[in-house]
């Protein structure tokens, strides 16, 4: 009977942990870090000995309930929690470590997707064609036909008109102003 109870606690033992897969394991720590990290900021990420007494004993008690209060989340005792970490081969620690790796840069990735949507849609300019009445349709619909124009659009015509009256103002700016007592004309 002995021995069959003591294969009993070896099964036991040996499937503690295996109950916590890499993932969970992994979850469980960076939850427990935040938890501390957020402890710590409360009290001014101040070293221990900066600390007094008071400070430093309620500082332990306030990580503590927190550390508690993630296993709790996570239907997990401390004495489970602490009995799994104790018993990980090399493997598992470099699993649960690989874990975490992902675990954050998931998270990093979605405070990064929730900074953009925090930041609002961005507005898009989009500018059709050169002026509103002779637009360029970027996208079709579908079924449509295409618009095929033949020969230089009317409003080309008037910007070239508008463009050499434009250069010949600045041509005559430039020229030299006639004399005053000079006769222009014919000789």
């Amino acid at each position: 009977m002995g021995a069959l109870t003591s294969l009993a606690v070896a099964v036991c033992l040996g499937l503690a942990p295996d109950e916590f897969d890499a993932e969970r394991a992994a979850t469980i720590e960076r939850e427990q870090a935040k938890q501390t990290a957020a402890v710590e900021a409360k009290y001014g990420n101040r070293k221990s000995t900066e600390l007094s007494r008071e400070e430093r004993s309620q500082m332990i008690r306030d990580q503590q309930t927190a550390e508690k209060q993630v296993l709790e989340k996570y239907g997990v005792t401390a004495k489970e929690w602490g009995r799994a970490q104790m018993n990980r081969t090399r493997e598992q620690a470099a699993q649960v470590k690989q874990a975490t790796q992902t675990l954050e840069a998931k998270e990093k990735a979605a405070e990064k997707a929730n900074a953009e949507k925090a930041s609002g849609p961005k507005e898009i300019v989009i500018q059709r064609g050169i002026s509103e009445e002779n637009p360029v349709v970027l996208e079709e619909t579908e079924g449509a036909t295409p618009v095929v124009e033949k020969g230089l659009p009317a409003e080309y015509e008037k910007d070239q008109s508008a463009a050499t009256e434009s250069d010949s103002v600045e041509k005559a700016a430039g020229a030299p102003a006639p004399k005053a007592g000079a006769r222009v004309g014919k000789k």
